[in-house]
Parts: C-alpha cells; sequence; structure tokens
C-alpha cells in the first residue's frame, strides 16, 4: 500500500490585505477581520493588538469590544510584512 500528497508552495506575499480598514463596536459586540494576500501568494499570520483591554482578537479574526477605547490591530505575516 502506499498514498501520495501533492505540496503546493506559494510565493511570500509582498502585501497583505486586512478588511474591513476600520470597525466601531459597542462594549461587548463582537466583530471579524479578513485577511487576504495578492493572487497566488500565502502566508501564515498572526495578529498584534495595541491595547488588549480595550478590543481580544482571535487567531481566526474575531474581535470582542472589551471595553470603551481604541485600538489598533495589525495583521504580521511570517516573513514580518505588515
Amino acid at each position: 500500500l502506499s498514498k501520495t500528497l501533492t505540496v503546493k508552495v506559494y510565493n511570500a506575499p509582498s502585501k497583505v490585505y486586512l478588511q474591513p480598514s476600520s470597525m466601531n463596536l459597542g462594549e461587548g459586540m463582537t466583530g471579524k477581520l479578513t485577511v487576504s494576500f495578492p493572487k497566488s501568494t500565502y502566508s501564515l499570520y498572526s495578529f498584534e493588538v495595541s491595547d488588549p483591554t480595550v478590543v481580544s482578537v482571535g487567531a481566526d479574526g474575531s474581535l470582542k469590544a472589551l471595553k470603551p477605547g481604541e485600538a489598533t490591530v495589525t495583521v504580521v505575516t511570517l516573513k514580518g510584512a505588515k
């Protein structure tokens, strides 16, 4: 018996897109971010939050407003593109 696997390797992106570009939430409300890359590129990514006491962000881009204030969410690719 044998099993094969096809692996497709993409170029690292030179840009990353985050939608929406801004969001207003009331305390306790939730939102969702979508990350995309130029055609034929891909990368693993994570999120950084300037003030995690104001908003939390999950690995899947889910947001939760924790208290009134303002925070910046940044998506960072494996190679460090923002």
